[in-house]
């Protein structure tokens, strides 16, 4: 019961403390206080740039634990009969972990560099698009590399 309310309060928290930072600066706006405005909008993004970090610190270390003990259980438990199968398993799991992780980071990176960075990105159309077209094309490739996770089968890279 307590990592479920823990696991519910780190899901909702971002999103909460993102509508009130945005809020906060759109009060602030009307108020003639840009500057706090612009304080607000950067803390915004820093605070979810910090959660995705997490997200994916907190994704890499289970999916390290996670094969880890199947590789483990693997050996205790080894069968001829299904031993490609498990290994080609284990390589789908660090795939899926491994693109989960970099879409997480590279999407965190992209969080941090506008939040550091808005005003310039704002002025130049190229960073614009470049910011437009990596933040609209990240999550699309980490779920194009899952499918192929999922309907390749590992079976050469699971012989060592």
């Amino acid at each position: 019961m307590v990592m479920d309310v823990l696991g519910i309060f780190a899901l909702t928290s971002p999103a909460v403390v993102g509508v009130l930072l945005s809020l906060g600066a759109g009060t602030a706006t009307t108020n003639s206080s840009v500057a706090t405005a612009i304080i607000l909008i950067r803390a915004s993004y820093m605070m979810w740039f910090v959660w995705v970090a997490s997200l994916g610190g907190a994704m890499c270390y289970a999916a390290v634990r996670l094969v880890r003990i199947l590789k483990a259980h693997h050996r205790k438990h080894r069968h001829p009969s299904n031993d490609v199968a498990v290994m080609s398993g284990i390589r789908k799991v660090q795939f899926l972990a491994a693109t989960s992780v970099i879409c997480l980071g590279g999407f965190g990176i992209l969080l941090f560099s506008y939040s550091v960075l808005r005003d310039q990105i704002l002025a130049n159309k190229v960073a614009s698009v470049f910011a437009g077209f990596a933040r609209a094309f990240m999550c699309g490739l980490a779920t194009l590399f899952a499918e192929i996770a999922c309907g390749t089968d590992f079976y050469y890279l699971a012989l060592d």
